[in-house]
């Protein structure tokens, strides 16, 4: 890649990569921005993050809004500064065309790309600030900022008050290198002739993973950590903890691998200069790293060779020493959050995601505390239900050989009784500063191992206890679930209602197109038993009023039922304690009405509109008689259900499970053809054809997931699905933090394609989780370790998962445990509704209210809450397939449709989000297209949001999809 030319000139051009760079090489005039000028160009780089300002996509749209993403050099990411006026102009590489702030005086303003135009809201100036520059657009004389300081990767640039904040503070310098020869840094390794980034294929956490060349992303999988070892060092892959390995073998041409990190001579390497870089080789066998064949190709997989000088064995390192991706001051090698380092030294091992947060035992999702926040030291720590209490909030402290964690209620520490370096020696607070009290960071997986310096032994939760105030203490690190914490930043800007009270325990829930809940509990308000009617409640968000009514005409008692809208707007329940029955609800008359008998009866069964019309039921062995719970289908044609006798209900169970509870809460979705899509919670995935006698095939297993019963699955997008947590068993064993998204664009017949994505900071079952209209999914309630009719083990903090970004952040905890009998459903104003949790007569974990979740996006910069667009006229019906006409009061960037739903028992399977694609636009006047399948665009009743360039959606408008 270089000339022979001097080594000076080319170890200039090595100070110039960026740390995501990929090889991406500027001249040196290209390499920085003088902000102070006005002059240059380069990258953005934002203070707070250390990723750089780009256009997404490089798309040369007009409008855009611009974000931060990690950096990589490229065009997308790069400025030119031209002077003009008293100020400049930033033109974009790629595009050609100018940073924008809009004519626009207003606090959260998007800042877009626009064709240049020499207007006053394109030109900038700096002012110097912490080491960098603000951003002043000349128009509002407000300055360039992250939204919300958020950290990760696509968040939007706005315009807002000059704070001095790191948010708004930038740099236009290149990166820093890190030293292998000082055995310290970490970032990406940067194959010199190809201009590819060593990489963990996949991220995968598989010991014996051939590591290969791929282009440079940024993404953790690429990254990799030096530790001193012996007279050399170790290399630790960020996405999997694991470290690089040329295996028990001097022989040229074996490949180099990740392994579960053991200080072995296989895993130790020493750098020697060479061509500008560096070569790496083993302690074990003397050979070198290689790319196989001087191959240029993404995907080449990484051998040993003997060490000859060559291209292909000469690496760059282009990371910063902190850590961050994106090189910028104070990240966080884990989250590209502040870290504990930031202004201080850092300490050997990880960095923290954030400078302080929640430590979470990962086997019962119980929060590390001070107990009842008493402020004398030498207090024995222990773990609590985590509820939200300042007394479980640590910062982590930097110092030069680990980390103080201070809590931050008594400012004492975590601290290693009398310093003992003994199993079993108990964890108490003591003033910060006592020996035994420093820590260090060490990531296994998304979570971590928390290492006293003085005894490298692991903070511990005592024989694995879900007791709450199960001692913490020592033991040694073996990384088994009580001896992994995750580490949860601080809570996303949210808020609670204050509790609404209920005059029954909601069990059921469905909204109407009123804009009301619907809500039901059994033949009586607080228990059950068995019945004839049942108990319900419609509640008016507008105005926290409810009314409770006793549905007696249809003779069934509607607790544990399938639930579903169907196309025509009304709403089918099936079976229960009534284990035959079928009511229909009609929300346009407000009138009940018996359907036909289920020829199967059946409880905990699973309803699911079909895009033929029609509905399906499945499973249900709670109910009735145990197995045999066959598929059956209700037309409304004919007015009955008729058996598919292909569609077995034991098929389609978890195997080894015992059948009552093993084919009960299916998670199904209507797709093409009258098809459905049946997700789990068993492990292997089924496509149903409804047609006829029916046919039930094989769709693969879940990835490696488990049995998940008590989980969620959510429809997130178009054929996309998010599966979060549920347990393997119904009750009594720990539930899971594992998350997957499923891919059924194939369609029917096809393999799906399923992915691990971020796992909940909380274990969970017994939950529910809501798409919201931006993409993202609320996951609330639920218990670490599930008993029903109890809320031992209660999970307070809900938790946003942002399927752009693949994190899972913490919002604001809710006031009452929603566990087993609770429910959540999203309302047309965008916030979420939970209520529910108990139904067992006069028990003390019966909870007859509700409270309503305010969620981050409808929050501003500054913490209050935001001005929201409005739709001020749109459609109330709509054919497929149409395109159809939406007013809003101000410019917005994006719409979505969501179905109205109704859940019980976990299970929400009308629930689904579709974008809506923007096929013209007239001022604030839009065309939106339709999709025509109605196995995506299910026929009945949906809400219409629309969504401002910073993610702030409107009060929806319900529309009618015929």
């Amino acid at each position: 890649m270089y000339s022979n030319g001097s080594s000076g000139f080319i170890n200039k051009m090595r100070l110039l990569l960026y740390i995501l760079g990929c090889c991406f090489f500027l001249s040196p005039a290209q390499a920085q921005i003088n902000l102070a000028s006005g002059s240059g160009s380069g990258p953005l780089i934002v203070s707070h993050s250390g990723m750089c300002v780009a256009v997404p996509g490089a798309t040369t749209t007009p409008a855009v809004q611009l974000v931060q993403q990690p950096c990589t050099g490229s065009p997308a990411q790069t400025w030119q500064a031209k002077p003009f006026g008293n100020g400049f102009t930033l033109v974009n590489q790629a595009t050609g065309q100018c940073m924008d702030s809009q004519i626009s005086n207003n606090w959260g303003s998007g800042v877009i790309q626009f064709t240049c135009n020499s207007s006053a809201q394109q030109t900038w100036s700096a002012q110097s600030q912490n080491g960098g520059y603000r951003l002043i657009t000349a128009y509002s004389s407000l300055c360039l900022d992250v939204y919300n300081a958020n950290t990760t990767s696509g968040t939007n640039l706005i315009q807002w008050n000059c704070s001095g904040s790191a948010n708004q503070t930038f740099s236009g310098t290149g990166f820093n290198t890190f030293d292998f020869n000082a055995r310290s840094g970490s970032g990406p390794i940067v194959a010199s002739h190809s201009g590819l980034c060593v990489t963990v294929p996949g991220g995968t956490t598989s010991p014996a993973a051939q590591l290969q060349q791929q282009s440079c992303t940024g993404s953790p999988a690429q990254i990799w950590q030096v530790k001193p070892f012996g007279n050399g060092f170790t290399l630790v892959n960020q996405a999997t903890g694991q470290c690089m390995d040329s295996q028990l073998s001097n022989n040229q041409g074996s490949g180099i691998i990740q392994f579960t990190c053991n200080n072995s001579a296989q895993q130790t390497w020493s750098a020697q200069s060479q061509n500008g870089g560096s070569r790496f080789t083993s302690a074990y066998s003397n050979l070198c790293l290689d790319v196989y064949n001087a191959n240029k190709t993404g995907g080449t997989n990484l051998i040993q060779w003997t060490c000859s000088g060559a291209a292909n064995q000469t690496f760059n390192a282009a990371g910063a020493g902190s850590g961050t991706a994106g090189g910028g001051t104070g990240g966080s090698s884990a989250a590209g959050g502040t870290g504990g380092s930031s202004g201080g030294p850092t300490p050997p091992g990880e960095l923290p995601p954030a400078a302080s947060g929640l430590i979470v035992a990962q086997h019962s999702a119980m929060c590390v505390e001070v107990p009842n926040a008493q402020m004398a030291a030498g207090v024995k720590i222990d773990q609590w239900p985590c509820d939200g209490g300042v007394h479980m909030e640590w910062s982590f402290v930097p110092s030069e050989a680990g980390y103080q964690l201070r809590n931050i209620k008594t400012n004492l520490c975590l601290t290693v009784d009398s310093a003992s370096t003994t199993n079993g020696a108990g964890i108490v607070q003591q003033p910060c500063g006592t020996a035994g009290g420093l820590w260090r960071m060490r990531k296994v997986g998304a979570v971590y191992e928390l290492v006293a310096v003085h005894s490298g032994r692991c903070l511990n939760v005592n024989n694995a206890s879900f007791d709450q105030g199960g001692a913490v203490l020592q033991w040694d690190c073996q990384a088994a679930s009580n001896g992994l914490f995750a580490l949860v930043p601080p809570a996303a800007p949210s808020a609670w209602t204050p509790v609404t009270t209920l005059g029954l325990v909601p069990v059921s829930a469905a909204l109407t197109p009123s804009g009301k809940v619907l809500m039901w509990a059994a033949e009586q308000k607080t228990s059950f038993g068995s019945g004839n009617g049942t108990w319900l409640t419609t509640f008016d968000p507008k105005t926290g009023a409810s009314n409770d009514t006793y549905v007696a005409n249809t003779n069934h008692d509607m607790f544990c039922p399938g639930t579903n809208l169907l196309s025509d707007g009304r709403m089918l329940i099936t079976g229960g304690i009534t284990a035959g029955g079928t009511s229909i609800y009609d929300p346009s008359t407000n009138q009940w009405s018996s359907g036909p008998t289920l020829k199967i009866p059946r409880g905990y069964n699973a309803n699911v509109t079909l895009s033929t019309g029609e509905a399906m039921t499945y499973g249900g062995s709670w109910s009735g008689n145990i197995g045999g719970k066959n598929a059956e289908v209700w037309s409304p044609a004919s007015g009955s259900w008729r058996v598919l006798s292909n569609v077995s209900g034991d098929a389609a169970a978890e195997p080894g499970v015992d059948m009552y509870r093993a084919d009960n809460h299916f998670w199904m979705f209507g797709v093409s053809n009258g098809s459905v899509f049946h997700a789990g919670p068993s492990r292997q995935m089924h496509w149903i054809g409804t047609g006829g006698n029916g046919t039930l095939t094989s769709a693969g297993n879940r990835g490696d997931d488990a049995f998940a019963i008590n989980g969620t699955a959510t429809m997130v997008d178009v054929n996309r699905i998010y599966k979060a947590g549920g347990a393997p068993q119904y009750q009594n064993v720990p539930a899971s933090v594992a998350s997957y998204t499923i891919d059924i664009g194939g369609g029917p017949g096809s393999t799906p394609t399923v992915a691990a994505t971020a796992p909940l900071n909380f274990a969970r079952a017994f939950h529910n989780s809501v798409v919201l209209p931006t993409g993202d999914v609320v996951t609330i309630g639920g218990q670490s370790f599930p008993i029903p009719f109890t809320d031992t083990t209660p999970v307070y903090f809900p938790e946003l998962w942002s399927p752009s970004r693949n994190t899972v952040v913490r919002l604001a905890p809710m006031a009452v445990p929603r566990t087993y009998h609770s429910v959540a459903i999203l309302l047309p104003d965008a916030r979420v509704l939970s209520a529910g949790g108990g139904l067992c007569g006069g028990c003390d974990t019966n909870h007859p209210n509700l409270q309503i979740l305010t969620p981050p996006y409808l929050y501003g910069a500054n913490g209050q809450l935001a001005s929201r667009p409005a739709i001020t006229n749109a459609p109330t019906s709509a054919a497929l397939g149409s395109t159809i006409t939406a007013t809003t009061d101000r410019a917005v960037v994006s719409f979505a449709l969501i179905r109205l739903s109704s859940t019980t028992h976990t299970v929400n399977n009308d629930q689904r989000r579709i974008p809506v694609r923007i096929s013209g636009t007239f001022g604030t006047q839009y065309q939106l297209a339709l999709p025509s399948d109605p196995g995506i665009l299910t026929p009945g009743s949906w809400m219409l949001f629309a969504m401002d360039a910073t993610g702030v959606p409107s009060v929806a408008a319900m529309i009618r999809i015929r």
